[in-house]
């Protein structure tokens, strides 16, 4: 990524545009609902079991695929959604 980014402000048509936005004062944004959603798709994500198994049988191949959500514990559901509050408490 930092060579590309080198090589892009080596070009004279993008070289200012890089210049202003790393120059640029922007204020970092968390809109509330996509970061609810981000973080419940984490929350998801690392709850989630998946298991894979292959097995070549009679000369016959089987794939069987698993997927175990277990039930998010509230007081998670709590500490994610708190993050979308104003002041986040």
């Amino acid at each position: 990524m930092r060579a590309i980014l080198q090589e892009a402000a080596n070009d004279p048509a993008l070289a200012p545009r890089i210049e202003a936005w790393l120059t640029g004062s922007r204020k970092l944004l968390f809109e509330p609902i996509t970061t609810t959603l981000i973080l419940a798709g984490i929350v998801v994500v690392l709850s989630t079991s998946v298991k894979i198994e292959y097995e070549n049988k009679d000369g016959k191949k089987h794939l069987k695929v698993s997927v175990d959500k277990k039930a998010t514990p509230a007081s998670l559901i709590k500490k994610v959604l708190s993050f979308a509050k104003p002041g986040g408490k």
